[in-house]
């Protein structure tokens, strides 16, 4: 019997019946609904048992959307919403959101500001600040150009628990390892600073090997530790260059040698329940 949990703490869904994505390229294999019905049969392939879905449009709606999409799914665990940072009415939101125990953190596409400091804005400041009084992990959603802001938000809420998307995705299909690898070192001193090893092959060539990733994945596992990273599909995003399966085995490929059974069990499960109280 299985005792372990695991976890894929990065993946999507969104309903075109119900709103517009227009990040999603017309035409593409991902202009079409992705459910939990969707996510089910692939999970199901592989050890994954739970999920945290993560916002795919920034809107109220979305995030109770997902919410509702929890109470009816046993297998996600939880959900990072969306909420606007610098609203006058962001305590009661969150008052709200609080009362839902699959609410698990927040989530702003920082990447797409047209302001790569946008972060550091006083009153998105003000508003993560607000997130780390409660305890409310936070998603940073970064290219290597938005990291050296990050030890900046921590000046300022030093007690937030924050996560990296994507490894705050290098530029893998060009094999480009600085300055993103420096940056990954300075930020990763900072203690309470998590890494999600996710959305890598969509970063990568078309024709991607699993060797593309070795130098990327080993610096974040040197850096962050063994107990600051965990798993995640990006799921659909990842079909734009992948299946599912590919991506799960993908980081458990590339640690291989190094990857014990204790190290697995906190890649897969321990830190993201640490991380996101599941």
């Amino acid at each position: 019997m299985k005792t372990n949990i695991y976890y894929d703490t990065h993946q999507h869904f969104w309903d075109f019946k119900l709103r517009d994505y227009d990040w999603i390229e017309k035409g593409s294999i991902l202009e079409k609904n992705y459910l939990p019905k969707n996510l089910k049969p692939n999970i199901d392939q592989v050890e994954i048992n739970k999920v945290v879905t993560v916002q795919a449009h920034q809107s109220l709606e979305d995030t109770f959307w997902l919410l509702d999409l929890a109470e009816q799914n046993d297998f996600i665990a939880g959900v990072v919403g969306w909420v606007d940072l610098t609203s006058k009415d962001l305590n009661k939101v969150l008052d709200k959101l609080q009362k839902n125990s699959f609410f698990k953190g927040v989530r702003h596409v920082w990447h797409d500001e047209t302001e790569e400091s946008w972060i550091v804005q006083e009153s998105v400041l003000n508003g993560i600040k607000e997130l780390s009084n409660r305890g409310i992990p936070f998603d940073f959603l970064a290219r290597p150009n938005h990291l050296p802001y990050i030890p900046k938000v921590f000046e300022k809420a030093p007690n937030l628990k924050g996560i990296l998307d994507h490894i705050g995705k290098p530029l893998i299909a060009e094999g480009i390892f600085q300055p993103w690898a420096k940056l990954i070192s300075e930020i990763s001193t900072i203690p309470n600073l998590f890494c999600k090893i996710s959305g890598m092959i969509t970063e990568a060539s078309e024709k991607w090997e699993v060797n593309d990733f070795n130098k990327y994945v080993f610096h974040v596992f040197k850096e962050f530790g063994e107990n600051r990273v965990m798993f995640g599909s990006d799921w659909p995003v990842c079909l734009l260059a992948g299946e599912y399966k590919q991506v799960f085995e993908l980081p458990l490929k590339v640690l291989e040698k190094d990857l014990t059974e204790n190290i697995k069990r906190k890649f897969l499960s321990d830190n993201a329940k640490k991380f996101y109280s599941l």
